[in-house]
């Protein structure tokens, strides 16, 4: 069997694909300013299974790489930096 289709798309401009699972209440995102954790509104535009492409975060702002249990607005929390 063959399928033909033709897809129509559109860019996104501004956005970033985050995991799923760093979203909270499905249009917010945990952000960290100095050393403090903040929640920021973010616009979902495309849903996938493992991921989201989203709206809203400004060029440099640092997120959380993996959910934190326990996560609330104004927790305290020390930057990890990778040096190789």
């Amino acid at each position: 069997l063959f399928l033909e289709a033709d897809l129509s798309a559109k860019t996104i401009h501004n956005a970033v694909k985050i995991s799923r699972k760093l979203l909270v209440n499905d249009n917010q995102v945990f952000v960290v300013n100095d050393t403090i954790l903040n929640l920021i509104d973010i616009n979902p535009v495309y849903f996938s299974a493992e991921s989201v492409i989203v709206r809203g975060l400004k060029n440099g702002t640092k997120i959380l790489s993996k959910p934190v249990p326990s996560a609330y607005e104004g927790m305290l929390v020390k930057i990890f930096e990778n040096k190789k």
